[in-house]
């Protein structure tokens, strides 16, 4: 995933305090690839698609996605099911962060793990402890969407709430 090895990169080299040469290296690659920031490039081309449209989606609110993806190429999974439920839970997460009053806390944290035949899959996201949500928007029908999903699958999601982060875990069996 050319995008975390990317990141990985520039993060070992801020770390190291070399800011000077990362600021280079970020303004070298923005000049070769302007569109790199939101594009996504994990091998395999639906996940891409719902991965770039969050990271649009997200950049456009102020919110920092940080994926972390280990799948095939040729992930053999409906579709649909990948949709609702990777998509209603990114969704879900940047609404979320879009509340919280701290804006450096605003970071979706996704992992999506394939391992012999089992996809794992977890998305993290802090939430605002105080407030409602918006008024006028529909809630409530994501998550039952994604865990009907989940269940026709035979798969097991658990969502937890501790210390203002909010954490749905997904695991399918993919020999179905």
């Amino acid at each position: 995933f050319r995008r975390v090895l990317f990141r990985s990169s520039m993060e070992s080299l801020v770390g190291s305090e070399n800011k000077e040469e990362a600021q280079r290296c970020l303004e070298k690659i923005h000049s070769v690839f302007p569109k790199s920031a939101t594009a996504v490039d994990t091998g395999n081309t639906l996940i891409d698609s719902i991965l770039t449209y969050g990271m649009k989606k997200a950049e456009e609110v102020g919110v920092v996605l940080r994926p972390e993806i280990w799948v095939d190429s040729n992930l053999a999974f409906p579709a649909t099911d990948l949709f609702v439920i990777i998509g209603n839970t990114l969704d879900n997460a940047i609404e979320a962060c879009c509340q919280v009053d701290d804006v450096s806390s605003r970071i979706v944290s996704i992992s999506l793990y394939q391992k012999n035949h089992l996809l794992l899959y977890e998305i993290k996201n802090p939430y605002n402890l105080d407030g409602e949500p918006k008024p006028g928007k529909i809630h409530g029908y994501g998550l039952k969407n994604v865990r009907a999903c989940v269940e026709r699958d035979n798969g097991e999601m658990s969502i937890t709430r501790e210390n203002g982060i909010f954490d749905v875990s997904i695991h399918l069996n993919l020999a179905g």
